[in-house]
């Protein structure tokens, strides 16, 4: 963010038209907050900071990940600290096991971290089967990298996170191309699913979970709280019970041990319960406009990965409010900058130069400091 500041006619610049309906959502947030009477305002001010924080991060995000070395190399470092994370949990370094059997990784919460692995394991697969290739080594080390992600992801025990993978690896199915193209992804779908199924049938914790949920509807709490929020919706559905308020009225309506407010543990359910239809709306036709966005960069040089990742994004947000998430404002930077990438030539490298920056007016001019950063991004559209 420090180093966005320095070059705020850039990194700031011209933000798509989804940016405006998030933050037109903020701002409703707050006004919400206020016609509901001004309570608990440390965990409101904490949030909507927050909320802030994040918006501010994901727009500079989506100026640099619109160049296309540095969009490649996000995606590789998301990867690859993925990994890291994973191989370091499940060789016992910094894990934690949870009361309820599910491992983590120093005592973060179980399903946060395995809808992250998932969403690595999406950027994992397209990357490597994209239409521009790595090199061949990487290739083949993929598929162990993407079974070590999968290891992680069982051992948290996280239904949801399993089923966001699984859309997100159907997304693979609406790669554009021909029959082939169609086939090879069918077999790829196939492959990876069958090897989740194996992964999950090895792991008790997972099984057991998933035989919770089939035989006796146990959702953790889900199955109590998505109710009471859908009454809570219909009580008052324009303007919602307040951005912070609606956690404290579903606690008390749910009575959850030990615990003083309870979120709605879905992003949809969240935003409506706190701000209401009118307060939901921006942020819903933001979430469209992205999808949108997704489904239009198919056809370049990441093809399906934005839907992909997006999708998955989006499924891991029904069991939990990821509005708060920096991994999901990423995700959605990244979605939009693929749809309006930059077409410089050359513009993917990290460190040019001297004489190209200059060149592609990203050096401060002492004369003229703003005007050729200006020219340089008019030219670039």
């Amino acid at each position: 963010m420090l180093v966005a500041l320095l070059r705020p006619r850039f990194t700031f610049q011209r933000p798509p038209l989804a940016f405006w309906w998030f933050a037109a959502h903020v701002g409703l947030f707050t006004l919400s907050f206020l016609l509901h009477g001004v309570v608990h305002e440390e965990v409101f001010y904490y949030r909507l900071f927050y909320l802030v924080f994040l918006h501010s991060l994901a727009l500079p995000a989506y100026q640099l990940m619109r160049y296309e070395g540095l969009a490649k190399e996000a995606l590789v470092t998301l990867i690859l600290s993925s990994l890291v994370v994973s191989v370091l949990m499940l060789t016992g370094i910094f894990k934690t096991i949870m009361p309820d059997r599910r491992v983590t990784f120093l005592n973060q919460n179980p399903a946060f971290l395995a809808c992250i692995l998932a969403i690595a394991m999406v950027a994992l697969i397209g990357w490597v089967s994209g239409p521009e290739k790595p090199p061949r080594v990487w290739r083949y080390l993929a598929w162990p990298g993407f079974a070590i992600l999968g290891l992680a992801v069982i051992a948290t025990g996280t239904r949801g996170a399993v089923l966001a993978l699984g859309v997100g690896l159907f997304a693979f199915l609406f790669r554009p191309g021909g029959y082939g193209v169609k086939l090879r992804s069918v077999g790829l779908l196939v492959f990876l699913a069958g090897t989740l199924l194996l992964l999950g049938y090895r792991s008790t914790i997972m099984v057991d979970r998933v035989e919770d949920s089939v035989e006796g509807g146990d959702l953790a709490k889900r199955e109590v709280i998505y109710p009471t929020s859908l009454h809570m919706i219909l009580e008052d559905p324009l303007l919602g019970w307040g951005p912070v308020q609606n956690d404290y009225e579903i606690e008390l309506r749910v009575q959850y041990p030990n615990k003083e407010y309870l979120e709605a543990h879905n992003l949809f359910l969240e935003v409506l319960t706190g701000t209401g239809i009118l307060g939901g709306l921006p942020f819903f036709v933001g979430l469209w406009l992205c999808f949108q966005a997704a489904w239009k960069a198919r056809r370049g040089t990441h093809s399906i990965t934005p839907l992909a990742m997006l999708v998955t994004a989006l499924v891991s947000s029904m069991g939990m409010p990821w509005l708060y998430s920096k991994t999901f404002w990423l995700v959605i930077a990244y979605t939009l900058a693929r749809r309006n990438p930059w077409e410089e030539p050359g513009a993917g490298r990290i460190l040019p130069a001297v004489g190209s920056w200059r060149e592609r007016g990203l050096v401060w001019n002492q004369s003229r400091p703003v005007q050729a950063i200006e020219t340089n991004c008019s030219r670039s559209r």
